[in-house]
């Protein structure tokens, strides 16, 4: 373990900083273009997002192990028990002296909720509908606010991991298992038909882009 206060002097560096602005601004423009496409329905993503969405609902509703595996992950990793684990991991931290790192996290996982319901109410996107729908929710689509959410987490994991953890094969252990708590996330939002394909991506984009404009803030 690195000194309290340490671990985000070291983002200080020139050669991070500038990775990081340059991270930032791409998620930025990606996520601008993605959202401009979305929102002006044009058939380069429209398209190729209904054809999946049928495709993925189809598999959902002839496989019952598929569709209750789905099921399963998106209760498991809905936003509020990633948020509470994301709090948990904060006082965690705040224990362990390192107060700054929780607090920070608490605000990287706060903003990245508040921006991705803020950008549904901007899109105004329908989610998909199905003659024989899997699951039938209420809201916006675009983007997905689970996996906002557990990018934002998964970022914010990295993040402090990469800062705090001194043994690699942990450190990697770590990262590894929050990434795939991301992918699960994604996967079960389009196979239930919550979602489309562009709203889960632009959920990456979205957390991806909070928490890097989180660090250099911060």
């Amino acid at each position: 373990m690195v000194p309290s206060g340490a671990y985000f002097s070291s983002v200080t560096d020139a050669a991070v900083t500038r990775a990081l602005r340059w991270g930032a601004a791409v998620a930025l423009v990606l996520l601008a273009a993605l959202t401009a496409l979305v929102a002006g329905h044009i058939g380069l993503i429209t398209d190729p997002d209904h054809h999946l969405a049928r495709t993925f609902q189809n598999w959902a509703t002839n496989s019952s192990g598929v569709r209750n595996i789905a099921k399963v992950g998106a209760t498991v990793f809905q936003p509020n028990v990633l948020d509470g684990i994301g709090l948990i991991a904060a006082v965690a931290l705040a224990i362990q002296n390192h107060r700054r790192a929780g607090m920070w996290a608490v605000g990287v996982l706060a903003v990245a909720r508040l921006a991705g319901s803020g950008l549904k109410e901007a899109v105004q996107r329908p989610r998909p509908t199905f003659t024989h729908p899997v699951q039938t929710l209420a809201g916006w689509s675009y983007p997905s606010g689970h996996v906002v959410t557990a990018a934002a987490l998964a970022g914010c994991t990295i993040v402090i991991a990469t800062m705090l953890i001194r043994k690699r094969t942990l450190r990697r252990l770590v990262v590894g298992a929050v990434l795939l708590v991301v992918l699960i996330v994604s996967a079960d939002r389009v196979v239930l038909g919550a979602h489309y394909l562009s709203d889960v991506i632009a959920g990456w984009l979205l957390g991806t882009f909070v928490t890097v404009i989180g660090v250099l803030i911060f």
